[in-house]
């Protein structure tokens, strides 16, 4: 794919920020979520230039700007994998970016490409979904339906 670019993201094994979201309807009961965080300035950008050119203003991730590798909808074998997410923890991992930004649900994110966390997922049993970063949630859903027929790219 073209028009990417490079970006440093570091691997969160469960980050306590996350925790309260645990027992929501589609979350399990244990928090089994990993994260590559990465700078919150790619999220404000992207919003900046969404609200700039087309008048769309976006929440910001309520956690800040991060690519999920396990959203603590499926265990992970803790036992099993306990040495691992030890070492995979804290590391720092260069990963690749889309330009393009594009809308799902009432989000605007960013794709992502990495074959180190796409290693991750596969190496702890979890399914291998797109990987993406998050800009942010539309605010005003009154525009969300134009949004949703209009390809702003």
């Amino acid at each position: 794919m073209k028009n990417l670019y490079t970006i440093n993201s570091k691997i969160e094994v469960f980050p306590e920020n996350r925790l309260r979201i645990k027992n929501s309807k589609s979350k399990l009961s244990e928090n089994y979520t990993i994260i590559a965080k990465v700078s919150d300035d790619i999220s404000k950008y992207y919003a900046k230039f969404l609200y700039k050119e087309y008048g769309v203003f976006l929440n910001p991730p309520e956690f800040g700007a991060h690519v999920t590798i396990s959203d603590n909808r499926k265990s992970i074998n803790l036992e099993k994998h306990k040495q691992y997410l030890k070492e995979i923890n804290n590391r720092k991992i260069k990963i690749k970016c889309s330009c393009e930004p594009y809308l799902h649900w009432e989000f605007y994110s960013i794709l992502v490409f990495s074959e180190e966390l796409t290693a991750i997922q596969q190496h702890l049993g979890l399914k291998a979904n797109p990987l993406h970063i998050t800009i942010g949630k539309i605010a005003d859903k009154s525009k969300l339906p134009s949004l949703l027929t209009t390809n702003l790219f």
